[in-house]
C-alpha cells in the first residue's frame, strides 16, 4: 500500500517510518512542527502539499494528532481528505479521539465508497520507537481485515473492538485508568516523604507485591532520584485523556469519583506551567505545586 502520513510528532515519527521499512511508500503532509521532516526525507518519505493531494495519491492515510477537530480540518473542505477519497480508500485515524467526530467523518467516507477506523494506541512514544505498541481498532469487520496486515507493521498486538468509535473509547477508558495509578502513586510518595518515611522502603514493599506495576516502577525511581527512563508521555496529553474519559462517562450518565479528582490533579499540574513535563514526573510537579523543592525533567529536555 501506498500511506500518507499526517502527525509526524514523538508518536507518528516511528510509525511512518516502521511502515516505510516494511517497504510501504509513504507520503507526508507537513505540519506545523517539521523537525521530523528531513529525517523522513532521509529515509525516502515523499511530501505531499495539500490533504486531498495526499488522498489522491494514496490508498490509506493514516493521522496522529492532537484531537479529534484537527483530523476533522484536515478531513472536511475543498482541500480535504475526504474531497479526493475514491472507492476502496481508507482513513486510519491513531490520535486519542472523539467518537462523536469518528462516526461524524466515517459517514462521509462512506458516501464515497471509502472508509474511516479508529485506532486507539496503547504504549508511549518508547513503544513507537520499537513497533510494540497495542492498538484496539473501530471498524467493521471488512476494513479491519483489510488494514489489519498494516496496523500490524507497528504493533505487537491488534485487537479489533468493534464499530466506529469502539478503539478510541478504550483508549480513554485506559488511558484514564493509567492516569489514576499515576496519580495515586504520586501521592503515596508525596505523603510519605512528607511524614518521613524512607521512599526506599515503600519501593521495596510495593515492588514484592501484587500492587506492582510499570508505572510505580518508573515514578518511584524519579521520586527517588535514580536513573530511569522517563515515560514520554506529557500531563498535558494525560489531561486530555481524562477530560475525555470523564465527559464520555457523564455523557452516558455514569457519576465517577476518581476520575474527576484526577482530572483535578492534571489540571493543577498544567495550570502551573506543566503541561510539558513528563507524567514520571508527576510526584515532583506536585511536590512543587504543594511547596516542597523538587526538579521535573520536561519533553523539551
Amino acid at each position: 500500500m501506498t500511506v500518507g502520513f499526517i502527525g509526524v510528532g514523538r508518536m507518528g515519527r516511528p510509525v511512518a517510518l516502521h511502515l516505510l521499512a516494511a517497504g510501504h511508500p509513504v507520503i507526508v503532509l507537513p505540519g506545523a512542527r517539521r523537525s521530523a521532516i528531513p529525517e523522513l526525507r532521509a529515509a525516502g518519505c515523499l511530501l505531499a502539499e495539500t490533504p486531498a493531494a495526499l488522498a489522491a495519491a494514496c490508498d490509506v492515510v493514516v493521522t496522529c494528532l492532537p484531537a479529534s477537530a484537527t483530523v476533522a480540518r484536515v478531513a472536511t473542505g475543498a482541500q480535504g481528505l475526504i474531497a479526493a477519497a475514491r472507492p476502496g480508500f481508507v482513513h486510519i485515524d491513531l490520535t486519542s479521539g472523539d467518537p462523536g467526530t469518528d462516526l461524524v467523518l466515517a459517514q462521509a467516507y462512506t458516501e464515497k465508497g471509502a472508509a474511516f477506523a479508529d485506532v486507539g494506541m496503547s504504549g508511549a512514544p518508547e513503544r513507537a520507537e520499537t513497533g510494540q505498541l497495542t492498538l484496539m481498532v473501530g471498524a467493521t469487520d471488512v476494513i479491519f481485515a483489510e488494514i489489519k496486515p498494516l496496523l500490524e507493521v507497528f504493533s505487537s498486538q491488534c485487537l479489533h473492538l468493534g464499530e466506529i468509535g469502539s478503539g478510541h473509547r478504550a483508549k480513554t477508558i485506559i488511558a484514564s485508568y493509567g492516569m489514576a495509578i499515576a496519580n495515586a502513586t504520586a501521592e503515596t510518595l508525596i505523603v510519605a516523604r512528607h511524614l518521613g518515611i524512607d521512599l526506599g522502603a515503600i519501593h521495596k514493599v510495593i515492588s514484592g507485591s501484587g500492587m506492582n506495576s510499570t508505572t510505580f516502577q518508573t515514578m518511584a525511581l524519579a521520586a527517588m532520584g535514580e536513573t530511569a527512563q522517563a515515560r514520554k508521555l506529557t500531563i498535558g496529553s494525560a489531561l486530555k485523556d481524562v477530560a475525555s474519559f470523564v465527559a464520555m462517562a457523564d455523557a452516558a450518565g455514569f457519576a465517577t469519583t476518581i476520575a474527576p479528582a484526577t482530572l483535578q490533579s492534571l489540571t493543577r499540574a498544567c495550570a502551573a506551567g506543566h503541561a510539558e513535563t513528563f507524567v514520571s514526573d508527576l510526584t515532583a510537579v506536585l511536590s512543587d505545586i504543594s511547596g516542597h523543592s523538587a526538579v521535573a525533567r520536561t519533553a523539551s529536555a
